[in-house]
């Protein structure tokens, strides 16, 4: 009976520890997470045996264990276990050829049993066959002293052919794509690694062409993206090994393409041919890509174009990106290629759009890759336009350059939104690159003279006119004469004549403005007065200088420019000016009340724009610096295109640096990395002169300080919403205002505003000295501000920062005082006041 006991309670362990099993791979097939953690841990115990040991010493179930891993249908889990091999490879090997094993029979049939579950539960649940290890009872040999031998490169050689007998079993359609995709990720490591085995080796190229043909070419038809991305880069690292291979692999793709062209149109929606065709089109076109990359300079670039251009208006849009992302730079000849297409692109026009969109769309999808490139370049490069336009056209530089723009314009008021969208991003590109690399500015400045609308009746409807004249005054005239102001800063210390004779064409182009647009009192128009007001005036005639002055210093011009949305994205140039201006010994605190009107409802960086303008128009910036030199004109405030330099200033997009190239930046920086290295004084603003003898207009300062007081002190300061950059403009401007109005009425205000806006964002700050204890007490747990039942106001981090920089402008006021004035102070303010300072 006792025997039989036992034997009972030995069944039911077992049938336990059936069970947990069962239920534990359930566990693993079920949580992507788990088997995440058995892998990684899989993973890290081969790495830690390898670099002990060398990789050699990695067991064969490790290495099926970690493909399963590869084939897995979780990413994170392939990434994982293809890093795991990359670091195998790259492991160093021990010095001697071969290495001791320990066997243990108990380890190694776990890790058997590990791997057949892997592969006959996990992966046959997920569509693949179960997995066979090749070769299994050859994976080493029992030695005496119960150990195995492995050379070093028997891991190798045996993970070479589980890698092709994999990928021949994933070739069946039940199979994922995943495990494909990850099979040629590990694929491109081995063939990456071995490259010196396959140039000495016959055995080592008949398994390279084996996967050629097996695995890279093939899986270019794949429906699923990652493997054409995968196969792609694959055959170019293939094609690396050999020069025959590379010829013929290109040979392949380039013929490929040629035979997939057709001529009819892919009805919408395409049916499952064509869309099977699309993808075989688009892994052609990865790979011709891939090809490219490896060898950028390539001279097929330019034999392919042909090929390409009879794909760039095919109804796929992801087909027309890779056609342009095909057509990539560096290749001079072909970037004019495309701007030839580009001048003759008249039937992109409204009325033939319908037809030729999507190769319009293609064309300047490339072209825009061929500008980033060249203006992205240092300022050693030269691009020799004239010359290049000489070779392959027939036309002249202003005759070529003119039809670009025409294109241009009418692709930016195209009807589809692809053609216009591009257009427009185009626009700033090729002005630019024609305005850096141009012999001479006289031909850019003479084809957009021609462009300005006239009073001659023109061949395009109202609505498509007037389109074409708020492009050209909202964007092209603007950022041209900013152009023309960098290359004048980056060129200027080279070549002083040549700045010179470009100040007479600047001059004749600034009298066709002002016959043609001035009449219409267009506000764009004072924009470009705002940038000759700031760059331009020494190159100017007395006469010109006198007509800019007295439109900028014009109230109502700000006005216009202010209430004007196309106008506001070159606010910027307004630091500029004022810092034009102060040089010059102009007064410009009339405009200041425009200005803070306009101060509220602004972007937070136009916001930062007007308070520095603002601040440096009123010489509240410098002040104390004044105060010690008794000059301005050697402040770090004149120094220009310092709103190119500072983020505060900047869009949200430029945030991201996406508008850096198109505006002019990267060109700008690329010659003077700092704003401490742009020159400053006379290049720009022209002779400095003491400030003019304006007499002592009280209404005038009477009108600054009342506007000071609503926009600032009322509404900007006393807003909840804010952001910390205007707040500290903000507090800037309040502290200047006192400095410069010394009046008991000033000061009273700017003090009332101080506690009217702790008031309201912490009405306990009173009690400070509690609430700093509490906050030291606290001591680094920040995270405890977002806590909405603390006692010190809605967050307790900001209501302290908020009372000390109260208290250091109190103070500072304070200062300023005489003591009976203090008394005074101290009179009205009481204990409220005392206990912010104190």
């Amino acid at each position: 009976m006792t025997n039989r006991s036992e034997s009972d309670d030995q069944k039911i362990s077992i049938a336990s520890l059936n069970h947990d099993a069962k239920h534990c791979e359930e566990e693993i097939e079920r949580d992507p997470n788990v088997r995440l953690e058995l892998y990684r841990a899989v993973c890290n115990a081969a790495l830690s045996e390898a670099s002990i040991r060398g990789p050699s010493a990695i067991s064969p179930f490790w290495i099926d264990i970690i493909l399963n891993g590869v084939e897995d249908m979780w990413s994170s889990t392939r990434r994982e276990c293809v890093e795991c091999i990359r670091k195998l490879f790259y492991t160093p090997a021990l010095d001697s050829a071969t290495v001791r094993l320990p066997y243990h029979s108990a380890h190694q049939s776990s890790l058997s049993s590990l791997a057949d579950h892997n592969a006959n539960v996990n992966q046959s649940k997920r569509g693949a066959f179960p997995i066979k290890p090749i070769g299994s009872e050859k994976r080493g040999h029992i030695v005496n002293g119960g150990g195995t031998t492995a050379s070093c490169a028997d891991w190798r050689r045996q993970l070479a052919s589980k890698l092709l007998y994999r990928w021949t079993r994933t070739r069946n359609g039940s199979a994922g794509w995943y495990q494909r995709e990850g099979l040629l990720r590990v694929l491109k490591i081995y063939c990456e690694f071995n490259h010196t085995f396959y140039q000495n080796n016959f055995e080592g190229q008949l398994w390279l062409h084996e996967v050629l043909f097996r695995a890279g070419i093939p899986a270019l038809h794949e429906a699923q993206l990652p493997v054409r991305e995968e196969a792609a880069s694959l055959l170019c690292i293939i094609a690396e090994q050999e020069g025959a291979v590379c010829s013929y692999v290109f040979d392949r793709v380039v013929s490929k393409l040629q035979g997939l062209l057709t001529t009819q149109k892919t009805p919408s929606p395409p049916s499952k041919t064509e869309e099977a065709q699309t993808h075989v089109v688009e892994g052609h076109l990865i790979a011709l890509i891939k090809l490219f990359e490896r060898d950028p300079r390539s001279d097929h670039k330019e034999s392919t174009y042909p090929l390409l251009m009879r794909y760039a208006s095919h109804p796929a849009s992801s087909v027309r990106q890779y056609v342009a992302e095909a057509l990539c730079p560096p290749s001079e000849m072909l970037c004019i290629r495309l701007l030839k297409q580009l001048s003759i692109g008249s039937r992109w026009s409204s009325s033939h759009v319908q037809n030729n969109w999507q190769e319009g769309e293609t064309i300047l999808m490339a072209l825009q890759r061929h500008l980033l490139y060249y203006l992205a370049q240092g300022k050693g490069y030269d691009f020799n336009l004239e010359r290049l336009i000489s070779a392959e056209t027939d036309k002249s530089p202003a005759c070529f350059f003119h039809s670009c723009l025409e294109s241009l314009l009418d692709a930016s008021c195209a009807s589809r939104f692809e053609l216009s969208r591009m257009g427009q991003q185009i626009i700033p590109l090729l002005l630019q690159l024609w305005v850096r690399f141009a012999s001479t500015v006289e031909v850019v400045l003479t084809v957009v003279r021609e462009l300005v609308p006239s009073s001659a009746p023109s061949e395009y409807s109202s609505m498509l006119q007037r389109d074409r004249c708020h492009i050209l005054v909202e964007l092209i005239i603007p950022l041209l004469w900013w152009y023309l102001v960098v290359r004048q800063a980056t060129a200027t210390m080279e070549d002083q004549e040549n700045r010179r004779v470009e100040g007479v064409h600047v001059s004749h182009f600034l009298s066709t403005l002002q016959d043609r647009t001035w009449k219409v009192r267009n506000p764009m128009f004072s924009i470009v007065m705002l940038i000759i007001g700031c760059y331009f005036l020494p190159l100017l005639e007395e006469s010109d200088v006198a007509i800019v002055h007295e439109i900028l210093l014009d109230s109502q011009t700000w006005e216009n420019i202010l209430r004007t949305p196309p106008a506001m994205p070159y606010l910027h140039f307004g630091i500029d000016f004022v810092s034009s201006m102060k040089y010059k010994g102009r007064d410009l605190q009339h405009l200041v009340p425009v200005w803070l009107t306009a101060l509220e409802g602004a972007q937070t960086h136009h916001q930062c724009i007007l308070a520095t303008m603002i601040r440096e128009a009123l010489c509240f910036s410098d002040a104390e610096s004044q105060e010690e030199s008794g000059k301005v004109n050697g402040s770090v405030f004149c120094r220009p295109f310092r709103f190119a330099y500072h983020d505060t200033f900047a869009a949200p997009a430029m945030l991201d640096g996406g508008e850096e190239m198109s505006l002019g930046y990267t060109w700008l920086k690329t010659y003077f990395p700092t704003v401490q290295e742009i020159p400053s004084g006379e290049m720009f603003f022209g002779t400095a002169m003491g400030s003019y003898a304006v007499a002592e207009d009280f209404e005038r300062q009477k009108a600054v300080v009342n506007a000071l007081r609503r926009y600032v002190c009322n509404d900007l300061y006393l807003s909840p919403l804010i952001e910390p950059e205007i707040l500290r403009e903000a507090r800037t401007l309040m502290a200047g205002m006192v400095r410069a109005y010394p009046g008991q009425e000033c000061l009273e205000f700017v003090l009332d505003s101080l506690l009217m806006r702790l008031d309201r964002v912490c009405p306990q700050w009173e009690s400070k000295e509690e609430n700093t204890i509490r906050q030291k007490q606290k001591g680094r747990d920040w995270d405890i501000w977002d806590d909405d039942n603390a006692g010190c106001g809605p967050v307790e981090g900001i209501s302290i920062e908020e009372i000390r920089d109260a208290s250091h402008i109190a103070a500072h006021i304070m200062q300023k005082m005489s003591p009976e004035a203090q008394q005074l102070i101290y009179k009205k303010f009481g204990d409220r006041l005392v206990k912010l300072m104190y």
